[in-house]
């Protein structure tokens, strides 16, 4: 029987491994269509498409796909049984490295301990439910084979590092901690990636580090990238990668894709349990809690301004646990400091075990969009022992359940464009700075101007909108689908459009600060398209931003300082602490990247003969540095957290170079 597969697919599509669909009544692919390329499909046309079930009916098709899946049910059901039989009872789901659930036997008290040891059936970290058996000469078998190449499971990021001390353990360290690393082979001295963590991804946990060098990273390229890698090397996660340490490097994933169960939620469970339920938040402080996100963060999710807190906290008790979960951490993380002591911790384990079971199912109502949005925009500062987000993938999650706009009623459309905007503009600027594929389609980037024919949109909407044109096409001159005039055309067409955003202090983070970003990167793609290196991965060691400036004039060095130092003088200047605290993570670490690169250009600069007013222009640069690093000092509340973080990031790096 076939498996509706499409028949014929062009070379663009095929080259990308991406879906090939052709629209009805066209000859041409959709995505040729929007990157104005070619298709491959017009010049040597295919046959019709085959009938992907001949002979069988939908109902027929439906009745069988369900027949497999109880099918499947009762094979686990029996493994499972299998499995308890010889001694591995009650799995409990903890967590992998690299967050991905595992089924692993509970802690076994002291008696069971000094037992005869008993057989047991080895578990698979691919993930829940997935049972693997070795032959006898520890090869993998045929099912094996299948389940790593068709069950889903997340791959070992690239500059990840464990303290290989630690046995098996179930959580990373954390990323600002620098753990101790065992001593690498000579010839892996010079990596620009290692991986210490000790995990076999298909097998069982082994002691050999696995090592990802700088001259194998083309090999281990992030998910979505380009043939060519620069979109990779030219990307500002590979930037920082390679002039901050790893213990200031926020967490970058290859791939993130998990097995999910079918099937709606069950709203009438009786053992569904909440941040109040658990004791780790009493009433009154969930409350208070809400209302501090409801006051300064609401605009992300459009919480209903007129329901009593008090009902709201009950409301998102019986609708979504993972939604009241994400809101009171999210208030939590820079404020109310007494309180955040004592159950910040406990807050952050909870929404790892609320987000485990989320993954779990396909069926999701709005306030789980709504938790994916505010997860995708503070997914770094979020990020803990216990759990990593990476806003790649929870953007991706959302907005696979937004995917049709059209169907959108009149009553909620404005809500849900909202959410559709945001986790947008998450996923563009992801994509942007780490060098990834995006989901999104120049109709999706189309369906979001719908938002401004609601006549309930605000400046806030436009805003948004702004920059997911300025980041669409940005990721489309980084993937060389327009030219470098294209590009300059977009965005000179972009500051006649959006300039009456610029000059209003609230909506700062959405058009001056990105415009300066979008600008600069697009400088230097085009540098490094200059020096022809991007057809070749860069060699082990090389910064991106020293071989792309190293030869350009001074005068062109200053100006590129001075559009980066804009950046942290209006970040210093237009916001105050207070409202600094509330912003995104995508801002924050804007501000950090800008601040990077100008310390970088900074340094080059120095190398030369200075005037007097370039010596000013250059202190100037170094004093905005110190002083978003005050900032991010000022509003931090451990030593541990996303502020306290890039403030140690910017001044070692700063501290390094002399400056």
């Amino acid at each position: 029987m076939g498996r509706g597969r499409i028949a014929r697919a062009c070379v663009f599509c095929r080259n990308n491994k991406t879906k090939c669909h052709i629209p009805a009544g066209q000859k041409t692919c959709e995505k040729c269509a929007q990157m104005g390329l070619e298709c491959s499909l017009l010049t040597k046309p295919a046959a019709p498409l085959a009938p992907s079930h001949p002979g069988v009916t939908k109902p027929e098709r439906n009745a069988q796909y369900k027949t497999r899946l109880d099918q499947l049910q009762n094979q686990m059901e029996h493994m499972m049984q299998i499995m308890r039989s010889q001694g591995v009872n009650d799995l409990v789901l903890l967590s992998l490295p690299d967050g991905r659930p595992s089924l692993q036997p509970p802690p076994q008290p002291q008696s069971a301990l000094n037992a005869p040891a008993q057989p047991q059936a080895p578990v698979s970290p691919i993930g829940p439910g997935s049972v693997q058996s070795m032959s006898s000469d520890g090869s993998l078998t045929l099912t094996q084979s299948l389940q790593r190449n068709h069950n889903g499971f997340s791959l070992p990021p690239l500059n990840y590092r464990v303290n290989p001390a630690v046995q098996a353990p179930h959580y990373p360290v954390p990323l600002w901690k620098d753990p101790v690393v065992a001593p690498a082979p000579p010839a892996l001295l010079e990596a620009n990636f290692v991986n210490q963590q000790g995990f076999d991804y298909y097998n069982e946990p082994y002691r050999q580090p696995w090592y990802a060098t700088g001259a194998m990273a083309s090999q281990y390229n992030m998910f979505g990238n380009v043939n060519t890698g620069l979109f990779f090397q030219a990307s500002p996660a590979n930037f920082l990668s390679q002039v901050l340490k790893p213990s200031y490097l926020v967490q970058v994933y290859r791939e993130l894709i998990t097995p999910v169960h079918r099937g709606g939620r069950d709203r009438r469970d009786p053992h569904r349990t909440n941040v109040i339920t658990e004791n780790i938040l009493t009433r009154e402080q969930a409350i208070d809690l809400l209302t501090h996100f409801r006051d300064n963060f609401n605009h992300w999710i459009n919480l209903p301004a007129e329901m009593p807190a008090e009902d709201l906290v009950e409301y998102l008790c019986a609708e979504s646990s993972l939604l009241l979960t994400v809101c009171c951490t999210v208030a939590l993380r820079f404020d109310r400091k007494a309180l955040r002591a004592k159950v910040y911790e406990p807050l952050l384990k909870h929404l790892h075990l609320e987000t485990m079971r989320a993954r779990m199912h396909l069926r999701q109502n709005v306030e789980f969009l709504q938790a994916m949005v505010i997860l995708a925009n503070f997914s770094e500062s979020l990020c803990s022992p216990y759990c990593l987000y990476d806003p790649w993938f929870v953007s991706s999650w959302g907005i696979q359940h937004l995917t049709n706009l059209m169907s959108i009623t009149d009553e909620s459309s404005l809500q849900m464009h909202r959410l559709w905007n945001h986790l947008a503009i998450a996923h563009l600027y992801t994509c942007n700075s780490t060098g990834r594929r995006c989901i999104l389609s120049a109709d999706s980037i189309r369906a979001s101007q719908e938002i401004l024919k609601i006549p309930q949109s605000n400046q806030f909407d436009a805003c948004i909108l702004a920059e997911i044109s300025a980041q669409f096409a940005a990721y489309r001159f980084f993937n060389s689908h327009i030219s470098n005039d294209a590009v300059e055309d977009e965005l000179l067409q972009w500051e006649e459009e959006w300039s009456f955003l610029t000059t209003e202090e609230q909506t700062i983070q959405f058009a001056s600060g990105v415009h300066t970003y979008i600008r600069f990167m697009v400088r230097l793609h085009q540098l490094l398209r200059e020096a022809k290196s991007g057809s070749h991965a860069t060699p082990s060691g090389v910064n991106t931003v020293v071989l792309a400036f190293q030869s350009a004039p001074l005068a062109d060095l200053f100006e590129q300082i001075d559009h980066l130092a804009s950046v942290p003088s209006l970040l210093l200047e237009r916001v105050s602490v207070d409202m600094f605290a509330c912003l995104g993570d995508q801002l924050q670490q804007l501000g950090l990247l800008c601040c990077t690169l100008a310390l970088q250009l900074c340094s080059l600069a120095r190398e030369s003969q200075l005037l007097s007013a370039q010596q000013a222009s250059l202190s100037q640069a170094l004093a905005l540095v110190d002083g978003l690093a005050d900032r991010f000092e000022a509003v931090s509340q451990s030593p541990d957290d996303l502020h306290a973080v890039s403030a140690a990031a910017l001044r070692d790096f700063k501290t390094r170079l002399n400056l």
